[in-house]
């Protein structure tokens, strides 16, 4: 059986993962003529500036209480951006997250004076990486926004939007043409 992701027209495009139509605008970062999805780039964004920070420019020595607070308050924009879908705020969120991931593992590896050995600490900063990435997760699923949900013009991919892009074969023309438009509709 065909699948709707399988069909020429039912992929996301490259970067997007998420449809590049207006009701999904403020999932997406226009580069040129190219939508990218906004949380993942402006993410990969703050891992390369996280990055650079740690290789050009001198990192604060941390004691550990100081190296845990500048991690956790680089994460307040991330809690707060399920509650506020501002573009420029999601932006932000989710540099200061990318940042926050690379300083979070470059400096705790290579510059911070480890209280415990090494080994141990290591195994308590990735075990602790997880247990926050799963409770943000978390929070971050209490607050879905799915721009599909409740659209007038059905479910993508086969809603009206991108109806044309699904048709532009003659192969999927022929599958498309013997749905009814109801089923056209119903969520996949």
């Amino acid at each position: 059986m065909i699948k709707p992701k399988d069909l020429h027209g039912g992929r996301f495009l490259w970067g997007a993962h998420h449809p590049h139509c207006e009701r999904h605008r403020h999932h997406l970062i226009w580069i040129g003529h190219h939508p990218f999805c906004l949380g993942c780039t402006a993410m990969l964004v703050g891992l390369l500036l996280g990055a650079i920070w740690f290789a050009f420019f001198s990192p604060p020595s941390f004691t550990l209480a100081g190296w845990v607070l500048f991690h956790f308050f680089l994460l307040i924009p991330t809690v707060l951006q399920p509650f506020l879908q501002m573009k420029t705020f999601k932006i932000l969120s989710r540099t200061s997250l990318g940042f926050c991931v690379a300083s979070f593992f470059l400096t705790g590896f290579f510059s911070l004076q480890q209280p415990i050995s090494p080994v141990l600490f290591h195994i308590f900063q990735i075990t602790s990486f997880f247990l926050v990435y799963r409770v943000l997760s978390g929070l971050r699923s209490m607050k879905i926004d799915n721009p599909c949900a409740g659209c007038p013009h059905g479910n993508y991919p086969v809603c009206d939007w991108n109806l044309p892009r699904l048709l532009e074969t003659t192969e999927q023309k022929e599958i498309f043409t013997n749905f009814k438009r109801a089923d056209c509709r119903k969520p996949l």
